[in-house]
């Protein structure tokens, strides 16, 4: 017999907060299309573009997405039996 753990990710995409300036946003995403058209690794601005979006502060009002998805975590997670549980975002938030 085998010890295993058993673990659950649930991953959502990710959401850009409502009250985040545009024109970051509008600069993070030409970076990343310059970067994916010249096929180079992220420049120092746009990962730190990416990680200010990140960690921008969120509230159920300004990012509903995340709140959405931590009700569903928060409901989910006492049906997996211990489990191991996370949630982790593709995007724009912490925990990636």
């Amino acid at each position: 017999m085998s010890d295993s753990t058993r673990g659950v990710i649930l991953v959502g995409h990710g959401g850009i907060p409502k009250d985040y300036p545009g024109d970051l946003v509008t600069k993070l995403k030409r970076l990343e299309a310059q970067r994916r058209a010249a096929g180079v690794p992220m420049s120092h601005e746009e990962y730190e573009l990416d990680q200010k979006i990140r960690q921008w502060p969120r509230t159920p009002e300004t990012d509903p997405y995340q709140a959405g998805l931590e009700l569903l975590a928060a409901r989910l997670k006492p049906l997996l039996n211990g489990a191991r549980f996370s949630t982790a975002y593709n995007e724009f938030c912490t925990p990636t």
